[in-house]
Parts: C-alpha cells; structure tokens; sequence
C-alpha cells in the first residue's frame, strides 16, 4: 500500500549495473554481469537482488583494479535502506607464453608439420590449460577452428575439427625427439 516506503533492490542494482564499466576494458582485460536474479512477485517490492559477473584479465594489476572499481561502483547504490554485499572469488589465474616457449615451439612445430601458418594471440578465456599452468604444467590453447565462439551462431566445420587431430597428432609424434630441455 506503500510503495514509497520499500527500499527496491532491484531498482538500485539497475542503477548500479547501468554505471558498471563492463565489455573490453582493455586489450588484456573484459568484464561482465551475466546474471541478476530477485524479487518474488510483480506486486511486491523487490528486497534482496543476485548480480553474478566476472573479470578476466592477462594483467594481475588491471584484474584488481577492475575489481575494485565494479565493486565500488555496485556499492555507490548503498544508503540507510540498501545494503551491499560483494563477493569475489579467484576462479583461475591468467597465463602467457612467448613464442620461443617450449611449449610454443611444440605447437608451431604441430601446426607446420601439416602445412599450418601459427598465429600467436591473447585471449581471454579460461580453460583447463589456465590449472594446468598454475600448477606448473606449461599448456596452451590451441585452436580447433571455432567461428562465432560463445554466440548464438558459433559454429565450427568438420574439416577443422579433422585438422585439429591431424596437427595434435604431429605433435604426439614430435614431441617424443625435441631434446628433453625443449619439451614443455
């Protein structure tokens, strides 16, 4: 009967996320929220609201700025009746090699073995090759020819997908005669 007298959660989360820096922050770093959840009815002011995102980043230092600036941006909503609570939790770390890597140097090798040109990226996402890295088991990325990767038109051809085991099979069968202090 009272409208103007609930604190709404939803409407100050809109406010927050509105002013959240989110997308390609930088070249090494994105940021996004994915998910809000709350409220229980269309008639009932909304009192506790669920906002999921992430941060991803190559750079350590840009990670926990990001961080901390949607962290604070999410908190400039708080007053008397909003309350903000932020949770972060480490889900893998980032990772980068050089190309003289062993383990670039390996997956060159594999790829040109079966007339592929490598091409060296950075990228953002995570993987099982990120816990590999962090418990020092050097690992990349390799490709298997992925178009329009996590959208709604991804796609990839077979023909890549049997190129893909083509060159990891070169690499199997390289790998074995790279001197032990190549191998990754």
């Amino acid at each position: 009967m009272e409208p103007e007298a609930g604190a709404n959660a939803l409407s100050a989360a809109a406010h927050a996320i509105a002013r959240t820096a989110v997308g390609r922050i930088d070249q090494e770093t994105t940021a996004n929220i994915g998910m809000i959840h709350g409220g229980r009815e269309r008639n009932i002011i909304p009192d506790r609201v669920e906002i999921k995102g992430e941060v991803r980043s190559l750079s350590e230092e840009r990670l926990r700025d990001q961080v901390e600036a949607m962290s604070a941006t999410l908190r400039s909503v708080e007053s008397e009746s909003i309350r903000v609570e932020v949770e972060t939790r480490r889900e893998f770390d980032g990772f980068r090699f050089d190309k003289d890597h062993p383990a670039a140097r390996l997956a060159q090798d594999g790829l040109m073995a079966v007339g592929l040109t490598p091409h060296f990226r950075l990228a953002g996402g995570g993987s099982d090759a990120n816990i590999f890295n962090a418990n020092g088991v050097p690992a990349l990325v390799l490709s298997v020819g992925y178009n329009n990767a996590h959208a709604i038109e991804e796609q990839v051809h077979i023909s890549d997908m049997a190129t893909s085991v083509d060159y990891l099979v070169e690499i199997v069968r390289i790998a074995p005669r790279q001197p032990a202090e190549k191998q990754a």
